[in-house]
C-alpha cells in the first residue's frame, strides 16, 4: 500500500485534533485549586475578581460562597480560555 500525500495530511489533521481535544479536556476538568489555598489567599483571590469574603467564615464556606458567584464563574471561563491558548493568566495588553 502506498502512502499518499492525502493520507499523510489526514493523519496530521487527526493527530492535531486529538492533541487539541486532550488539551481542552484537561483544562476543562481543572478548576482553580481553592482547597490548597489559605483563607487569606482565598479572600485575596476573591477580592481580585470583585468578591468580598469575610474572614470569619470557615474555609469551606468561603469556597462554597466564592464558587456560587458569577464573578468566579467568569474568572474560570477566562482562565480556561487563556489556558487553552497556552497562556497562563491574563495576557499583557
Amino acid at each position: 500500500m502506498t502512502v499518499t500525500n492525502a493520507m499523510r495530511e489526514r493523519a496530521k489533521r487527526l493527530h492535531t485534533f486529538y492533541a487539541l481535544r486532550n488539551k481542552f479536556k484537561a483544562v476543562e476538568e481543572s478548576e482553580k485549586d481553592l482547597d490548597s489555598m489559605t483563607k487569606a489567599q482565598i479572600s485575596e483571590f476573591g477580592a481580585s475578581i470583585g468578591v468580598t469574603l469575610s474572614m470569619s467564615l470557615t474555609k469551606s464556606v468561603m469556597i462554597e460562597t466564592l464558587k456560587a458567584t458569577d464573578e468566579f464563574a467568569q474568572s474560570e471561563l477566562k482562565r480556561k480560555y487563556y489556558d487553552n491558548l497556552g497562556l497562563h493568566g491574563d495576557p499583557i495588553v
